[in-house]
């Protein structure tokens, strides 16, 4: 593959994971789909969404501050399960469920 190829390659990838359409573990997957047919892979790339692959944060609550004051202990790392929920069900586009 030619350097300008190569070159827009990476930057079309780059472009999709800093877009959030899939995580930089899956960048050599798409590197190697985009050596085989690269239109058709600028074509996918270019249909999916992005915003993907950002998992919903938990956003401290006042009881959270609350609990960690009082020695208890907040992984603050976790998403609210019914945020976690809603997100799935929004990036699924799933009706009535959480």
């Amino acid at each position: 593959m030619g350097t300008e190829q190569t070159i827009k390659r990476d930057r079309v990838i780059d472009a999709a994971v800093a877009a959030g359409k899939f995580t930089a573990k899956r960048t050599g997957y798409w590197r190697d789909q985009w050596d085989k047919n690269p239109a058709g892979t600028e074509r996918a790339i270019a249909l999916m969404a992005g915003g993907l692959t950002d998992p919903p944060v938990h956003v401290p609550t006042e009881n959270d501050i609350v609990r960690l004051f009082s020695g208890q202990r907040v992984d603050l790392r976790e998403p609210d399960p019914p945020e976690a929920a809603q997100f799935v069900t929004q990036v699924l586009g799933l009706r009535g469920v959480a």
